[in-house]
C-alpha cells in the first residue's frame, strides 16, 4: 500500500480540491508533531467516528490496510442499499407518470371527438 505521508504529499500537491489540500497539509504538520492518525482525524472533525474505530483498532493490530479495506465493503454495502431503496420508489413513480401521460394523450384525441359528437345531435 501507499504510506501516509505519500497521501497526504498527493494531497498537497493536487490543485483541484483546495479542502484536500487543506487535509493533507494538516496531517503533515500533526504527524511531524507526533500525533496518531485518529487524533488527527478526531480533530478534523469531518470524519466518522466509524472510520477513527476502524483505524485505531487497525493500528493496535498492525493491519489498518485490512481494517480499512473492511469498512470500505460497509459503507459500500450501506450506499447500495440506499440506492435500492431510492430505486424501489422511484419505480412507482416512472409508471404513475407514464400511466398519466397515456391518459392526457388520450383525453387530447378523444375530447374533440366528443365535441364533434355534441354538435351532430
Amino acid at each position: 500500500g501507499i504510506m501516509l505521508q505519500q497521501i497526504s504529499k498527493i494531497y498537497i500537491n493536487q490543485s483541484v480540491d483546495p479542502f484536500l489540500k487543506y487535509i493533507g497539509e494538516f496531517t503533515v504538520n500533526n504527524i511531524e508533531n507526533g500525533m496518531r492518525l485518529p487524533e488527527i482525524f478526531k480533530r478534523l472533525s469531518c470524519f466518522q467516528n466509524e472510520l477513527i474505530q476502524f483505524i485505531e483498532q487497525g493500528e493496535k493490530s498492525g493491519k489498518l490496510e485490512i481494517e480499512l479495506n473492511i469498512y470500505s465493503q460497509i459503507l459500500l454495502s450501506q450506499i447500495e442499499t440506499k440506492i435500492n431503496k431510492q430505486k424501489k420508489l422511484i419505480k412507482p413513480i416512472k409508471f404513475l407518470l407514464l400511466g398519466l401521460l397515456i391518459v392526457s394523450l388520450y383525453l387530447v384525441i378523444m375530447l374533440p371527438m366528443f365535441d364533434m359528437m355534441q354538435s351532430i345531435k
